[in-house]
């Protein structure tokens, strides 16, 4: 009997060890890496399980979980002491051990609904191919927060698949206050922490059963509530809690003024996307994509001319 790809339960284990010649890991060795390796010396073992979603049933569920422990050099961070009125170093070494992913996902028809903390991934980039994602960067570690949308691209009715559409959205939540706190120089500028996220996007494609196809949409991400400690030569001379509201959740969807100024609630950014594909008749494939990054609906009307990334 042949064993369903949604039957198979994956294992698998690595040993990784980097060195540089900087503070830091060299860029090659960290990019794309959803935070494994930042220091100057590396070593990790890491171990995971998981089961993939069987896209071909009508139900399924599928779950995974990594986990890594070993050895990452410390980063001396300069930080401002109000009290002396002095600046100092202080190295940070990484944990020991930590979860790098954990989560658990089903899927219904063409839906699916997952929760946990996983690296982020995108409907259009190959992370070992491209620079990564401008909104859900491959260089952070996934943040802990539920989603749903479309499984895949799906045929929009009444077009016989010559439109097809995908969307996500999700909330979650930060919980890198101790490392915003340990790197924070605490002289100028503000430090956030506690804050909540939102994450949404839309896609089209056309014609994806033609060898050339084309693909646009909108992605965005927003922050939103938590705490904000504004500082000033070393002094800490404002701070606002924002305390969450359901409303909140609704203004993160459809962004709204919040009567502070004409601002609008939370801290938003994200691009607009384009790719372009043609498939040969050996099934191999070209792809050309751009995305235009925009913050805080700025420029989202694209009136920054051809600024964005090309590849």
């Amino acid at each position: 009997m042949t064993a369903r790809a949604g039957d198979t339960v994956n294992y698998q284990a690595s040993l990784t060890l980097g060195a540089g010649s900087g503070e830091f890991s060299p860029y090659y060795i960290s990019a794309l890496r959803a935070g494994r390796y930042s220091g100057q010396y590396n070593s990790w073992l890491s171990a995971g399980i998981w089961k993939e979603i069987d896209k071909s049933e009508r139900f399924s569920y599928g779950f995974g979980a990594e986990l890594a422990a070993g050895y990452g050099s410390g980063i001396n961070y300069e930080r401002y002491d109000d009290a002396t009125q002095s600046w100092f170093t202080h190295k940070i070494n990484p944990s020991a051990a930590r979860i790098q992913q954990l989560f658990g996902e089903i899927k219904y028809r063409s839906l699916f609904l997952w929760a946990g903390m996983r690296d982020a991934r995108s409907p259009l980039l190959d992370q070992e191919l491209t620079s990564g994602d401008l909104v859900e960067s491959g260089n952070a570690r996934g943040i802990p927060q539920v989603r749903a949308g479309f499984i895949d691209f799906q045929n929009v009715p009444f077009t016989r698949g010559w439109l097809q559409i995908q969307g996500e959205i999700s909330y979650g939540k930060y919980v890198d206050n101790g490392w915003m706190k340990d790197q924070f120089n605490r002289w100028n500028s503000h430090l956030s922490t506690g804050e909540y996220y939102h994450y949404k996007r839309l896609y089209f494609r056309i014609a994806d059963h033609k060898p050339f196809t084309v693909t646009l949409g909108m992605q965005s991400a927003a922050e939103f509530g938590g705490y904000v400690a504004w500082y000033e030569k070393g002094v800490n001379f404002r701070s606002q809690k924002r305390p969450l509201k359901l409303k909140d959740f609704f203004s993160m969807l459809f962004p709204n003024e919040d009567g502070t100024d004409g601002y609008y609630a939370g801290n938003h950014l994200g691009a607009w996307d384009f790719q372009a594909r043609y498939r040969f008749k050996n099934n191999a494939t070209a792809k050309a994509y751009f995305s235009w990054p925009w913050e805080d609906g700025s420029g989202i009307g694209k009136l920054n001319g051809w600024d964005g990334l090309w590849a």
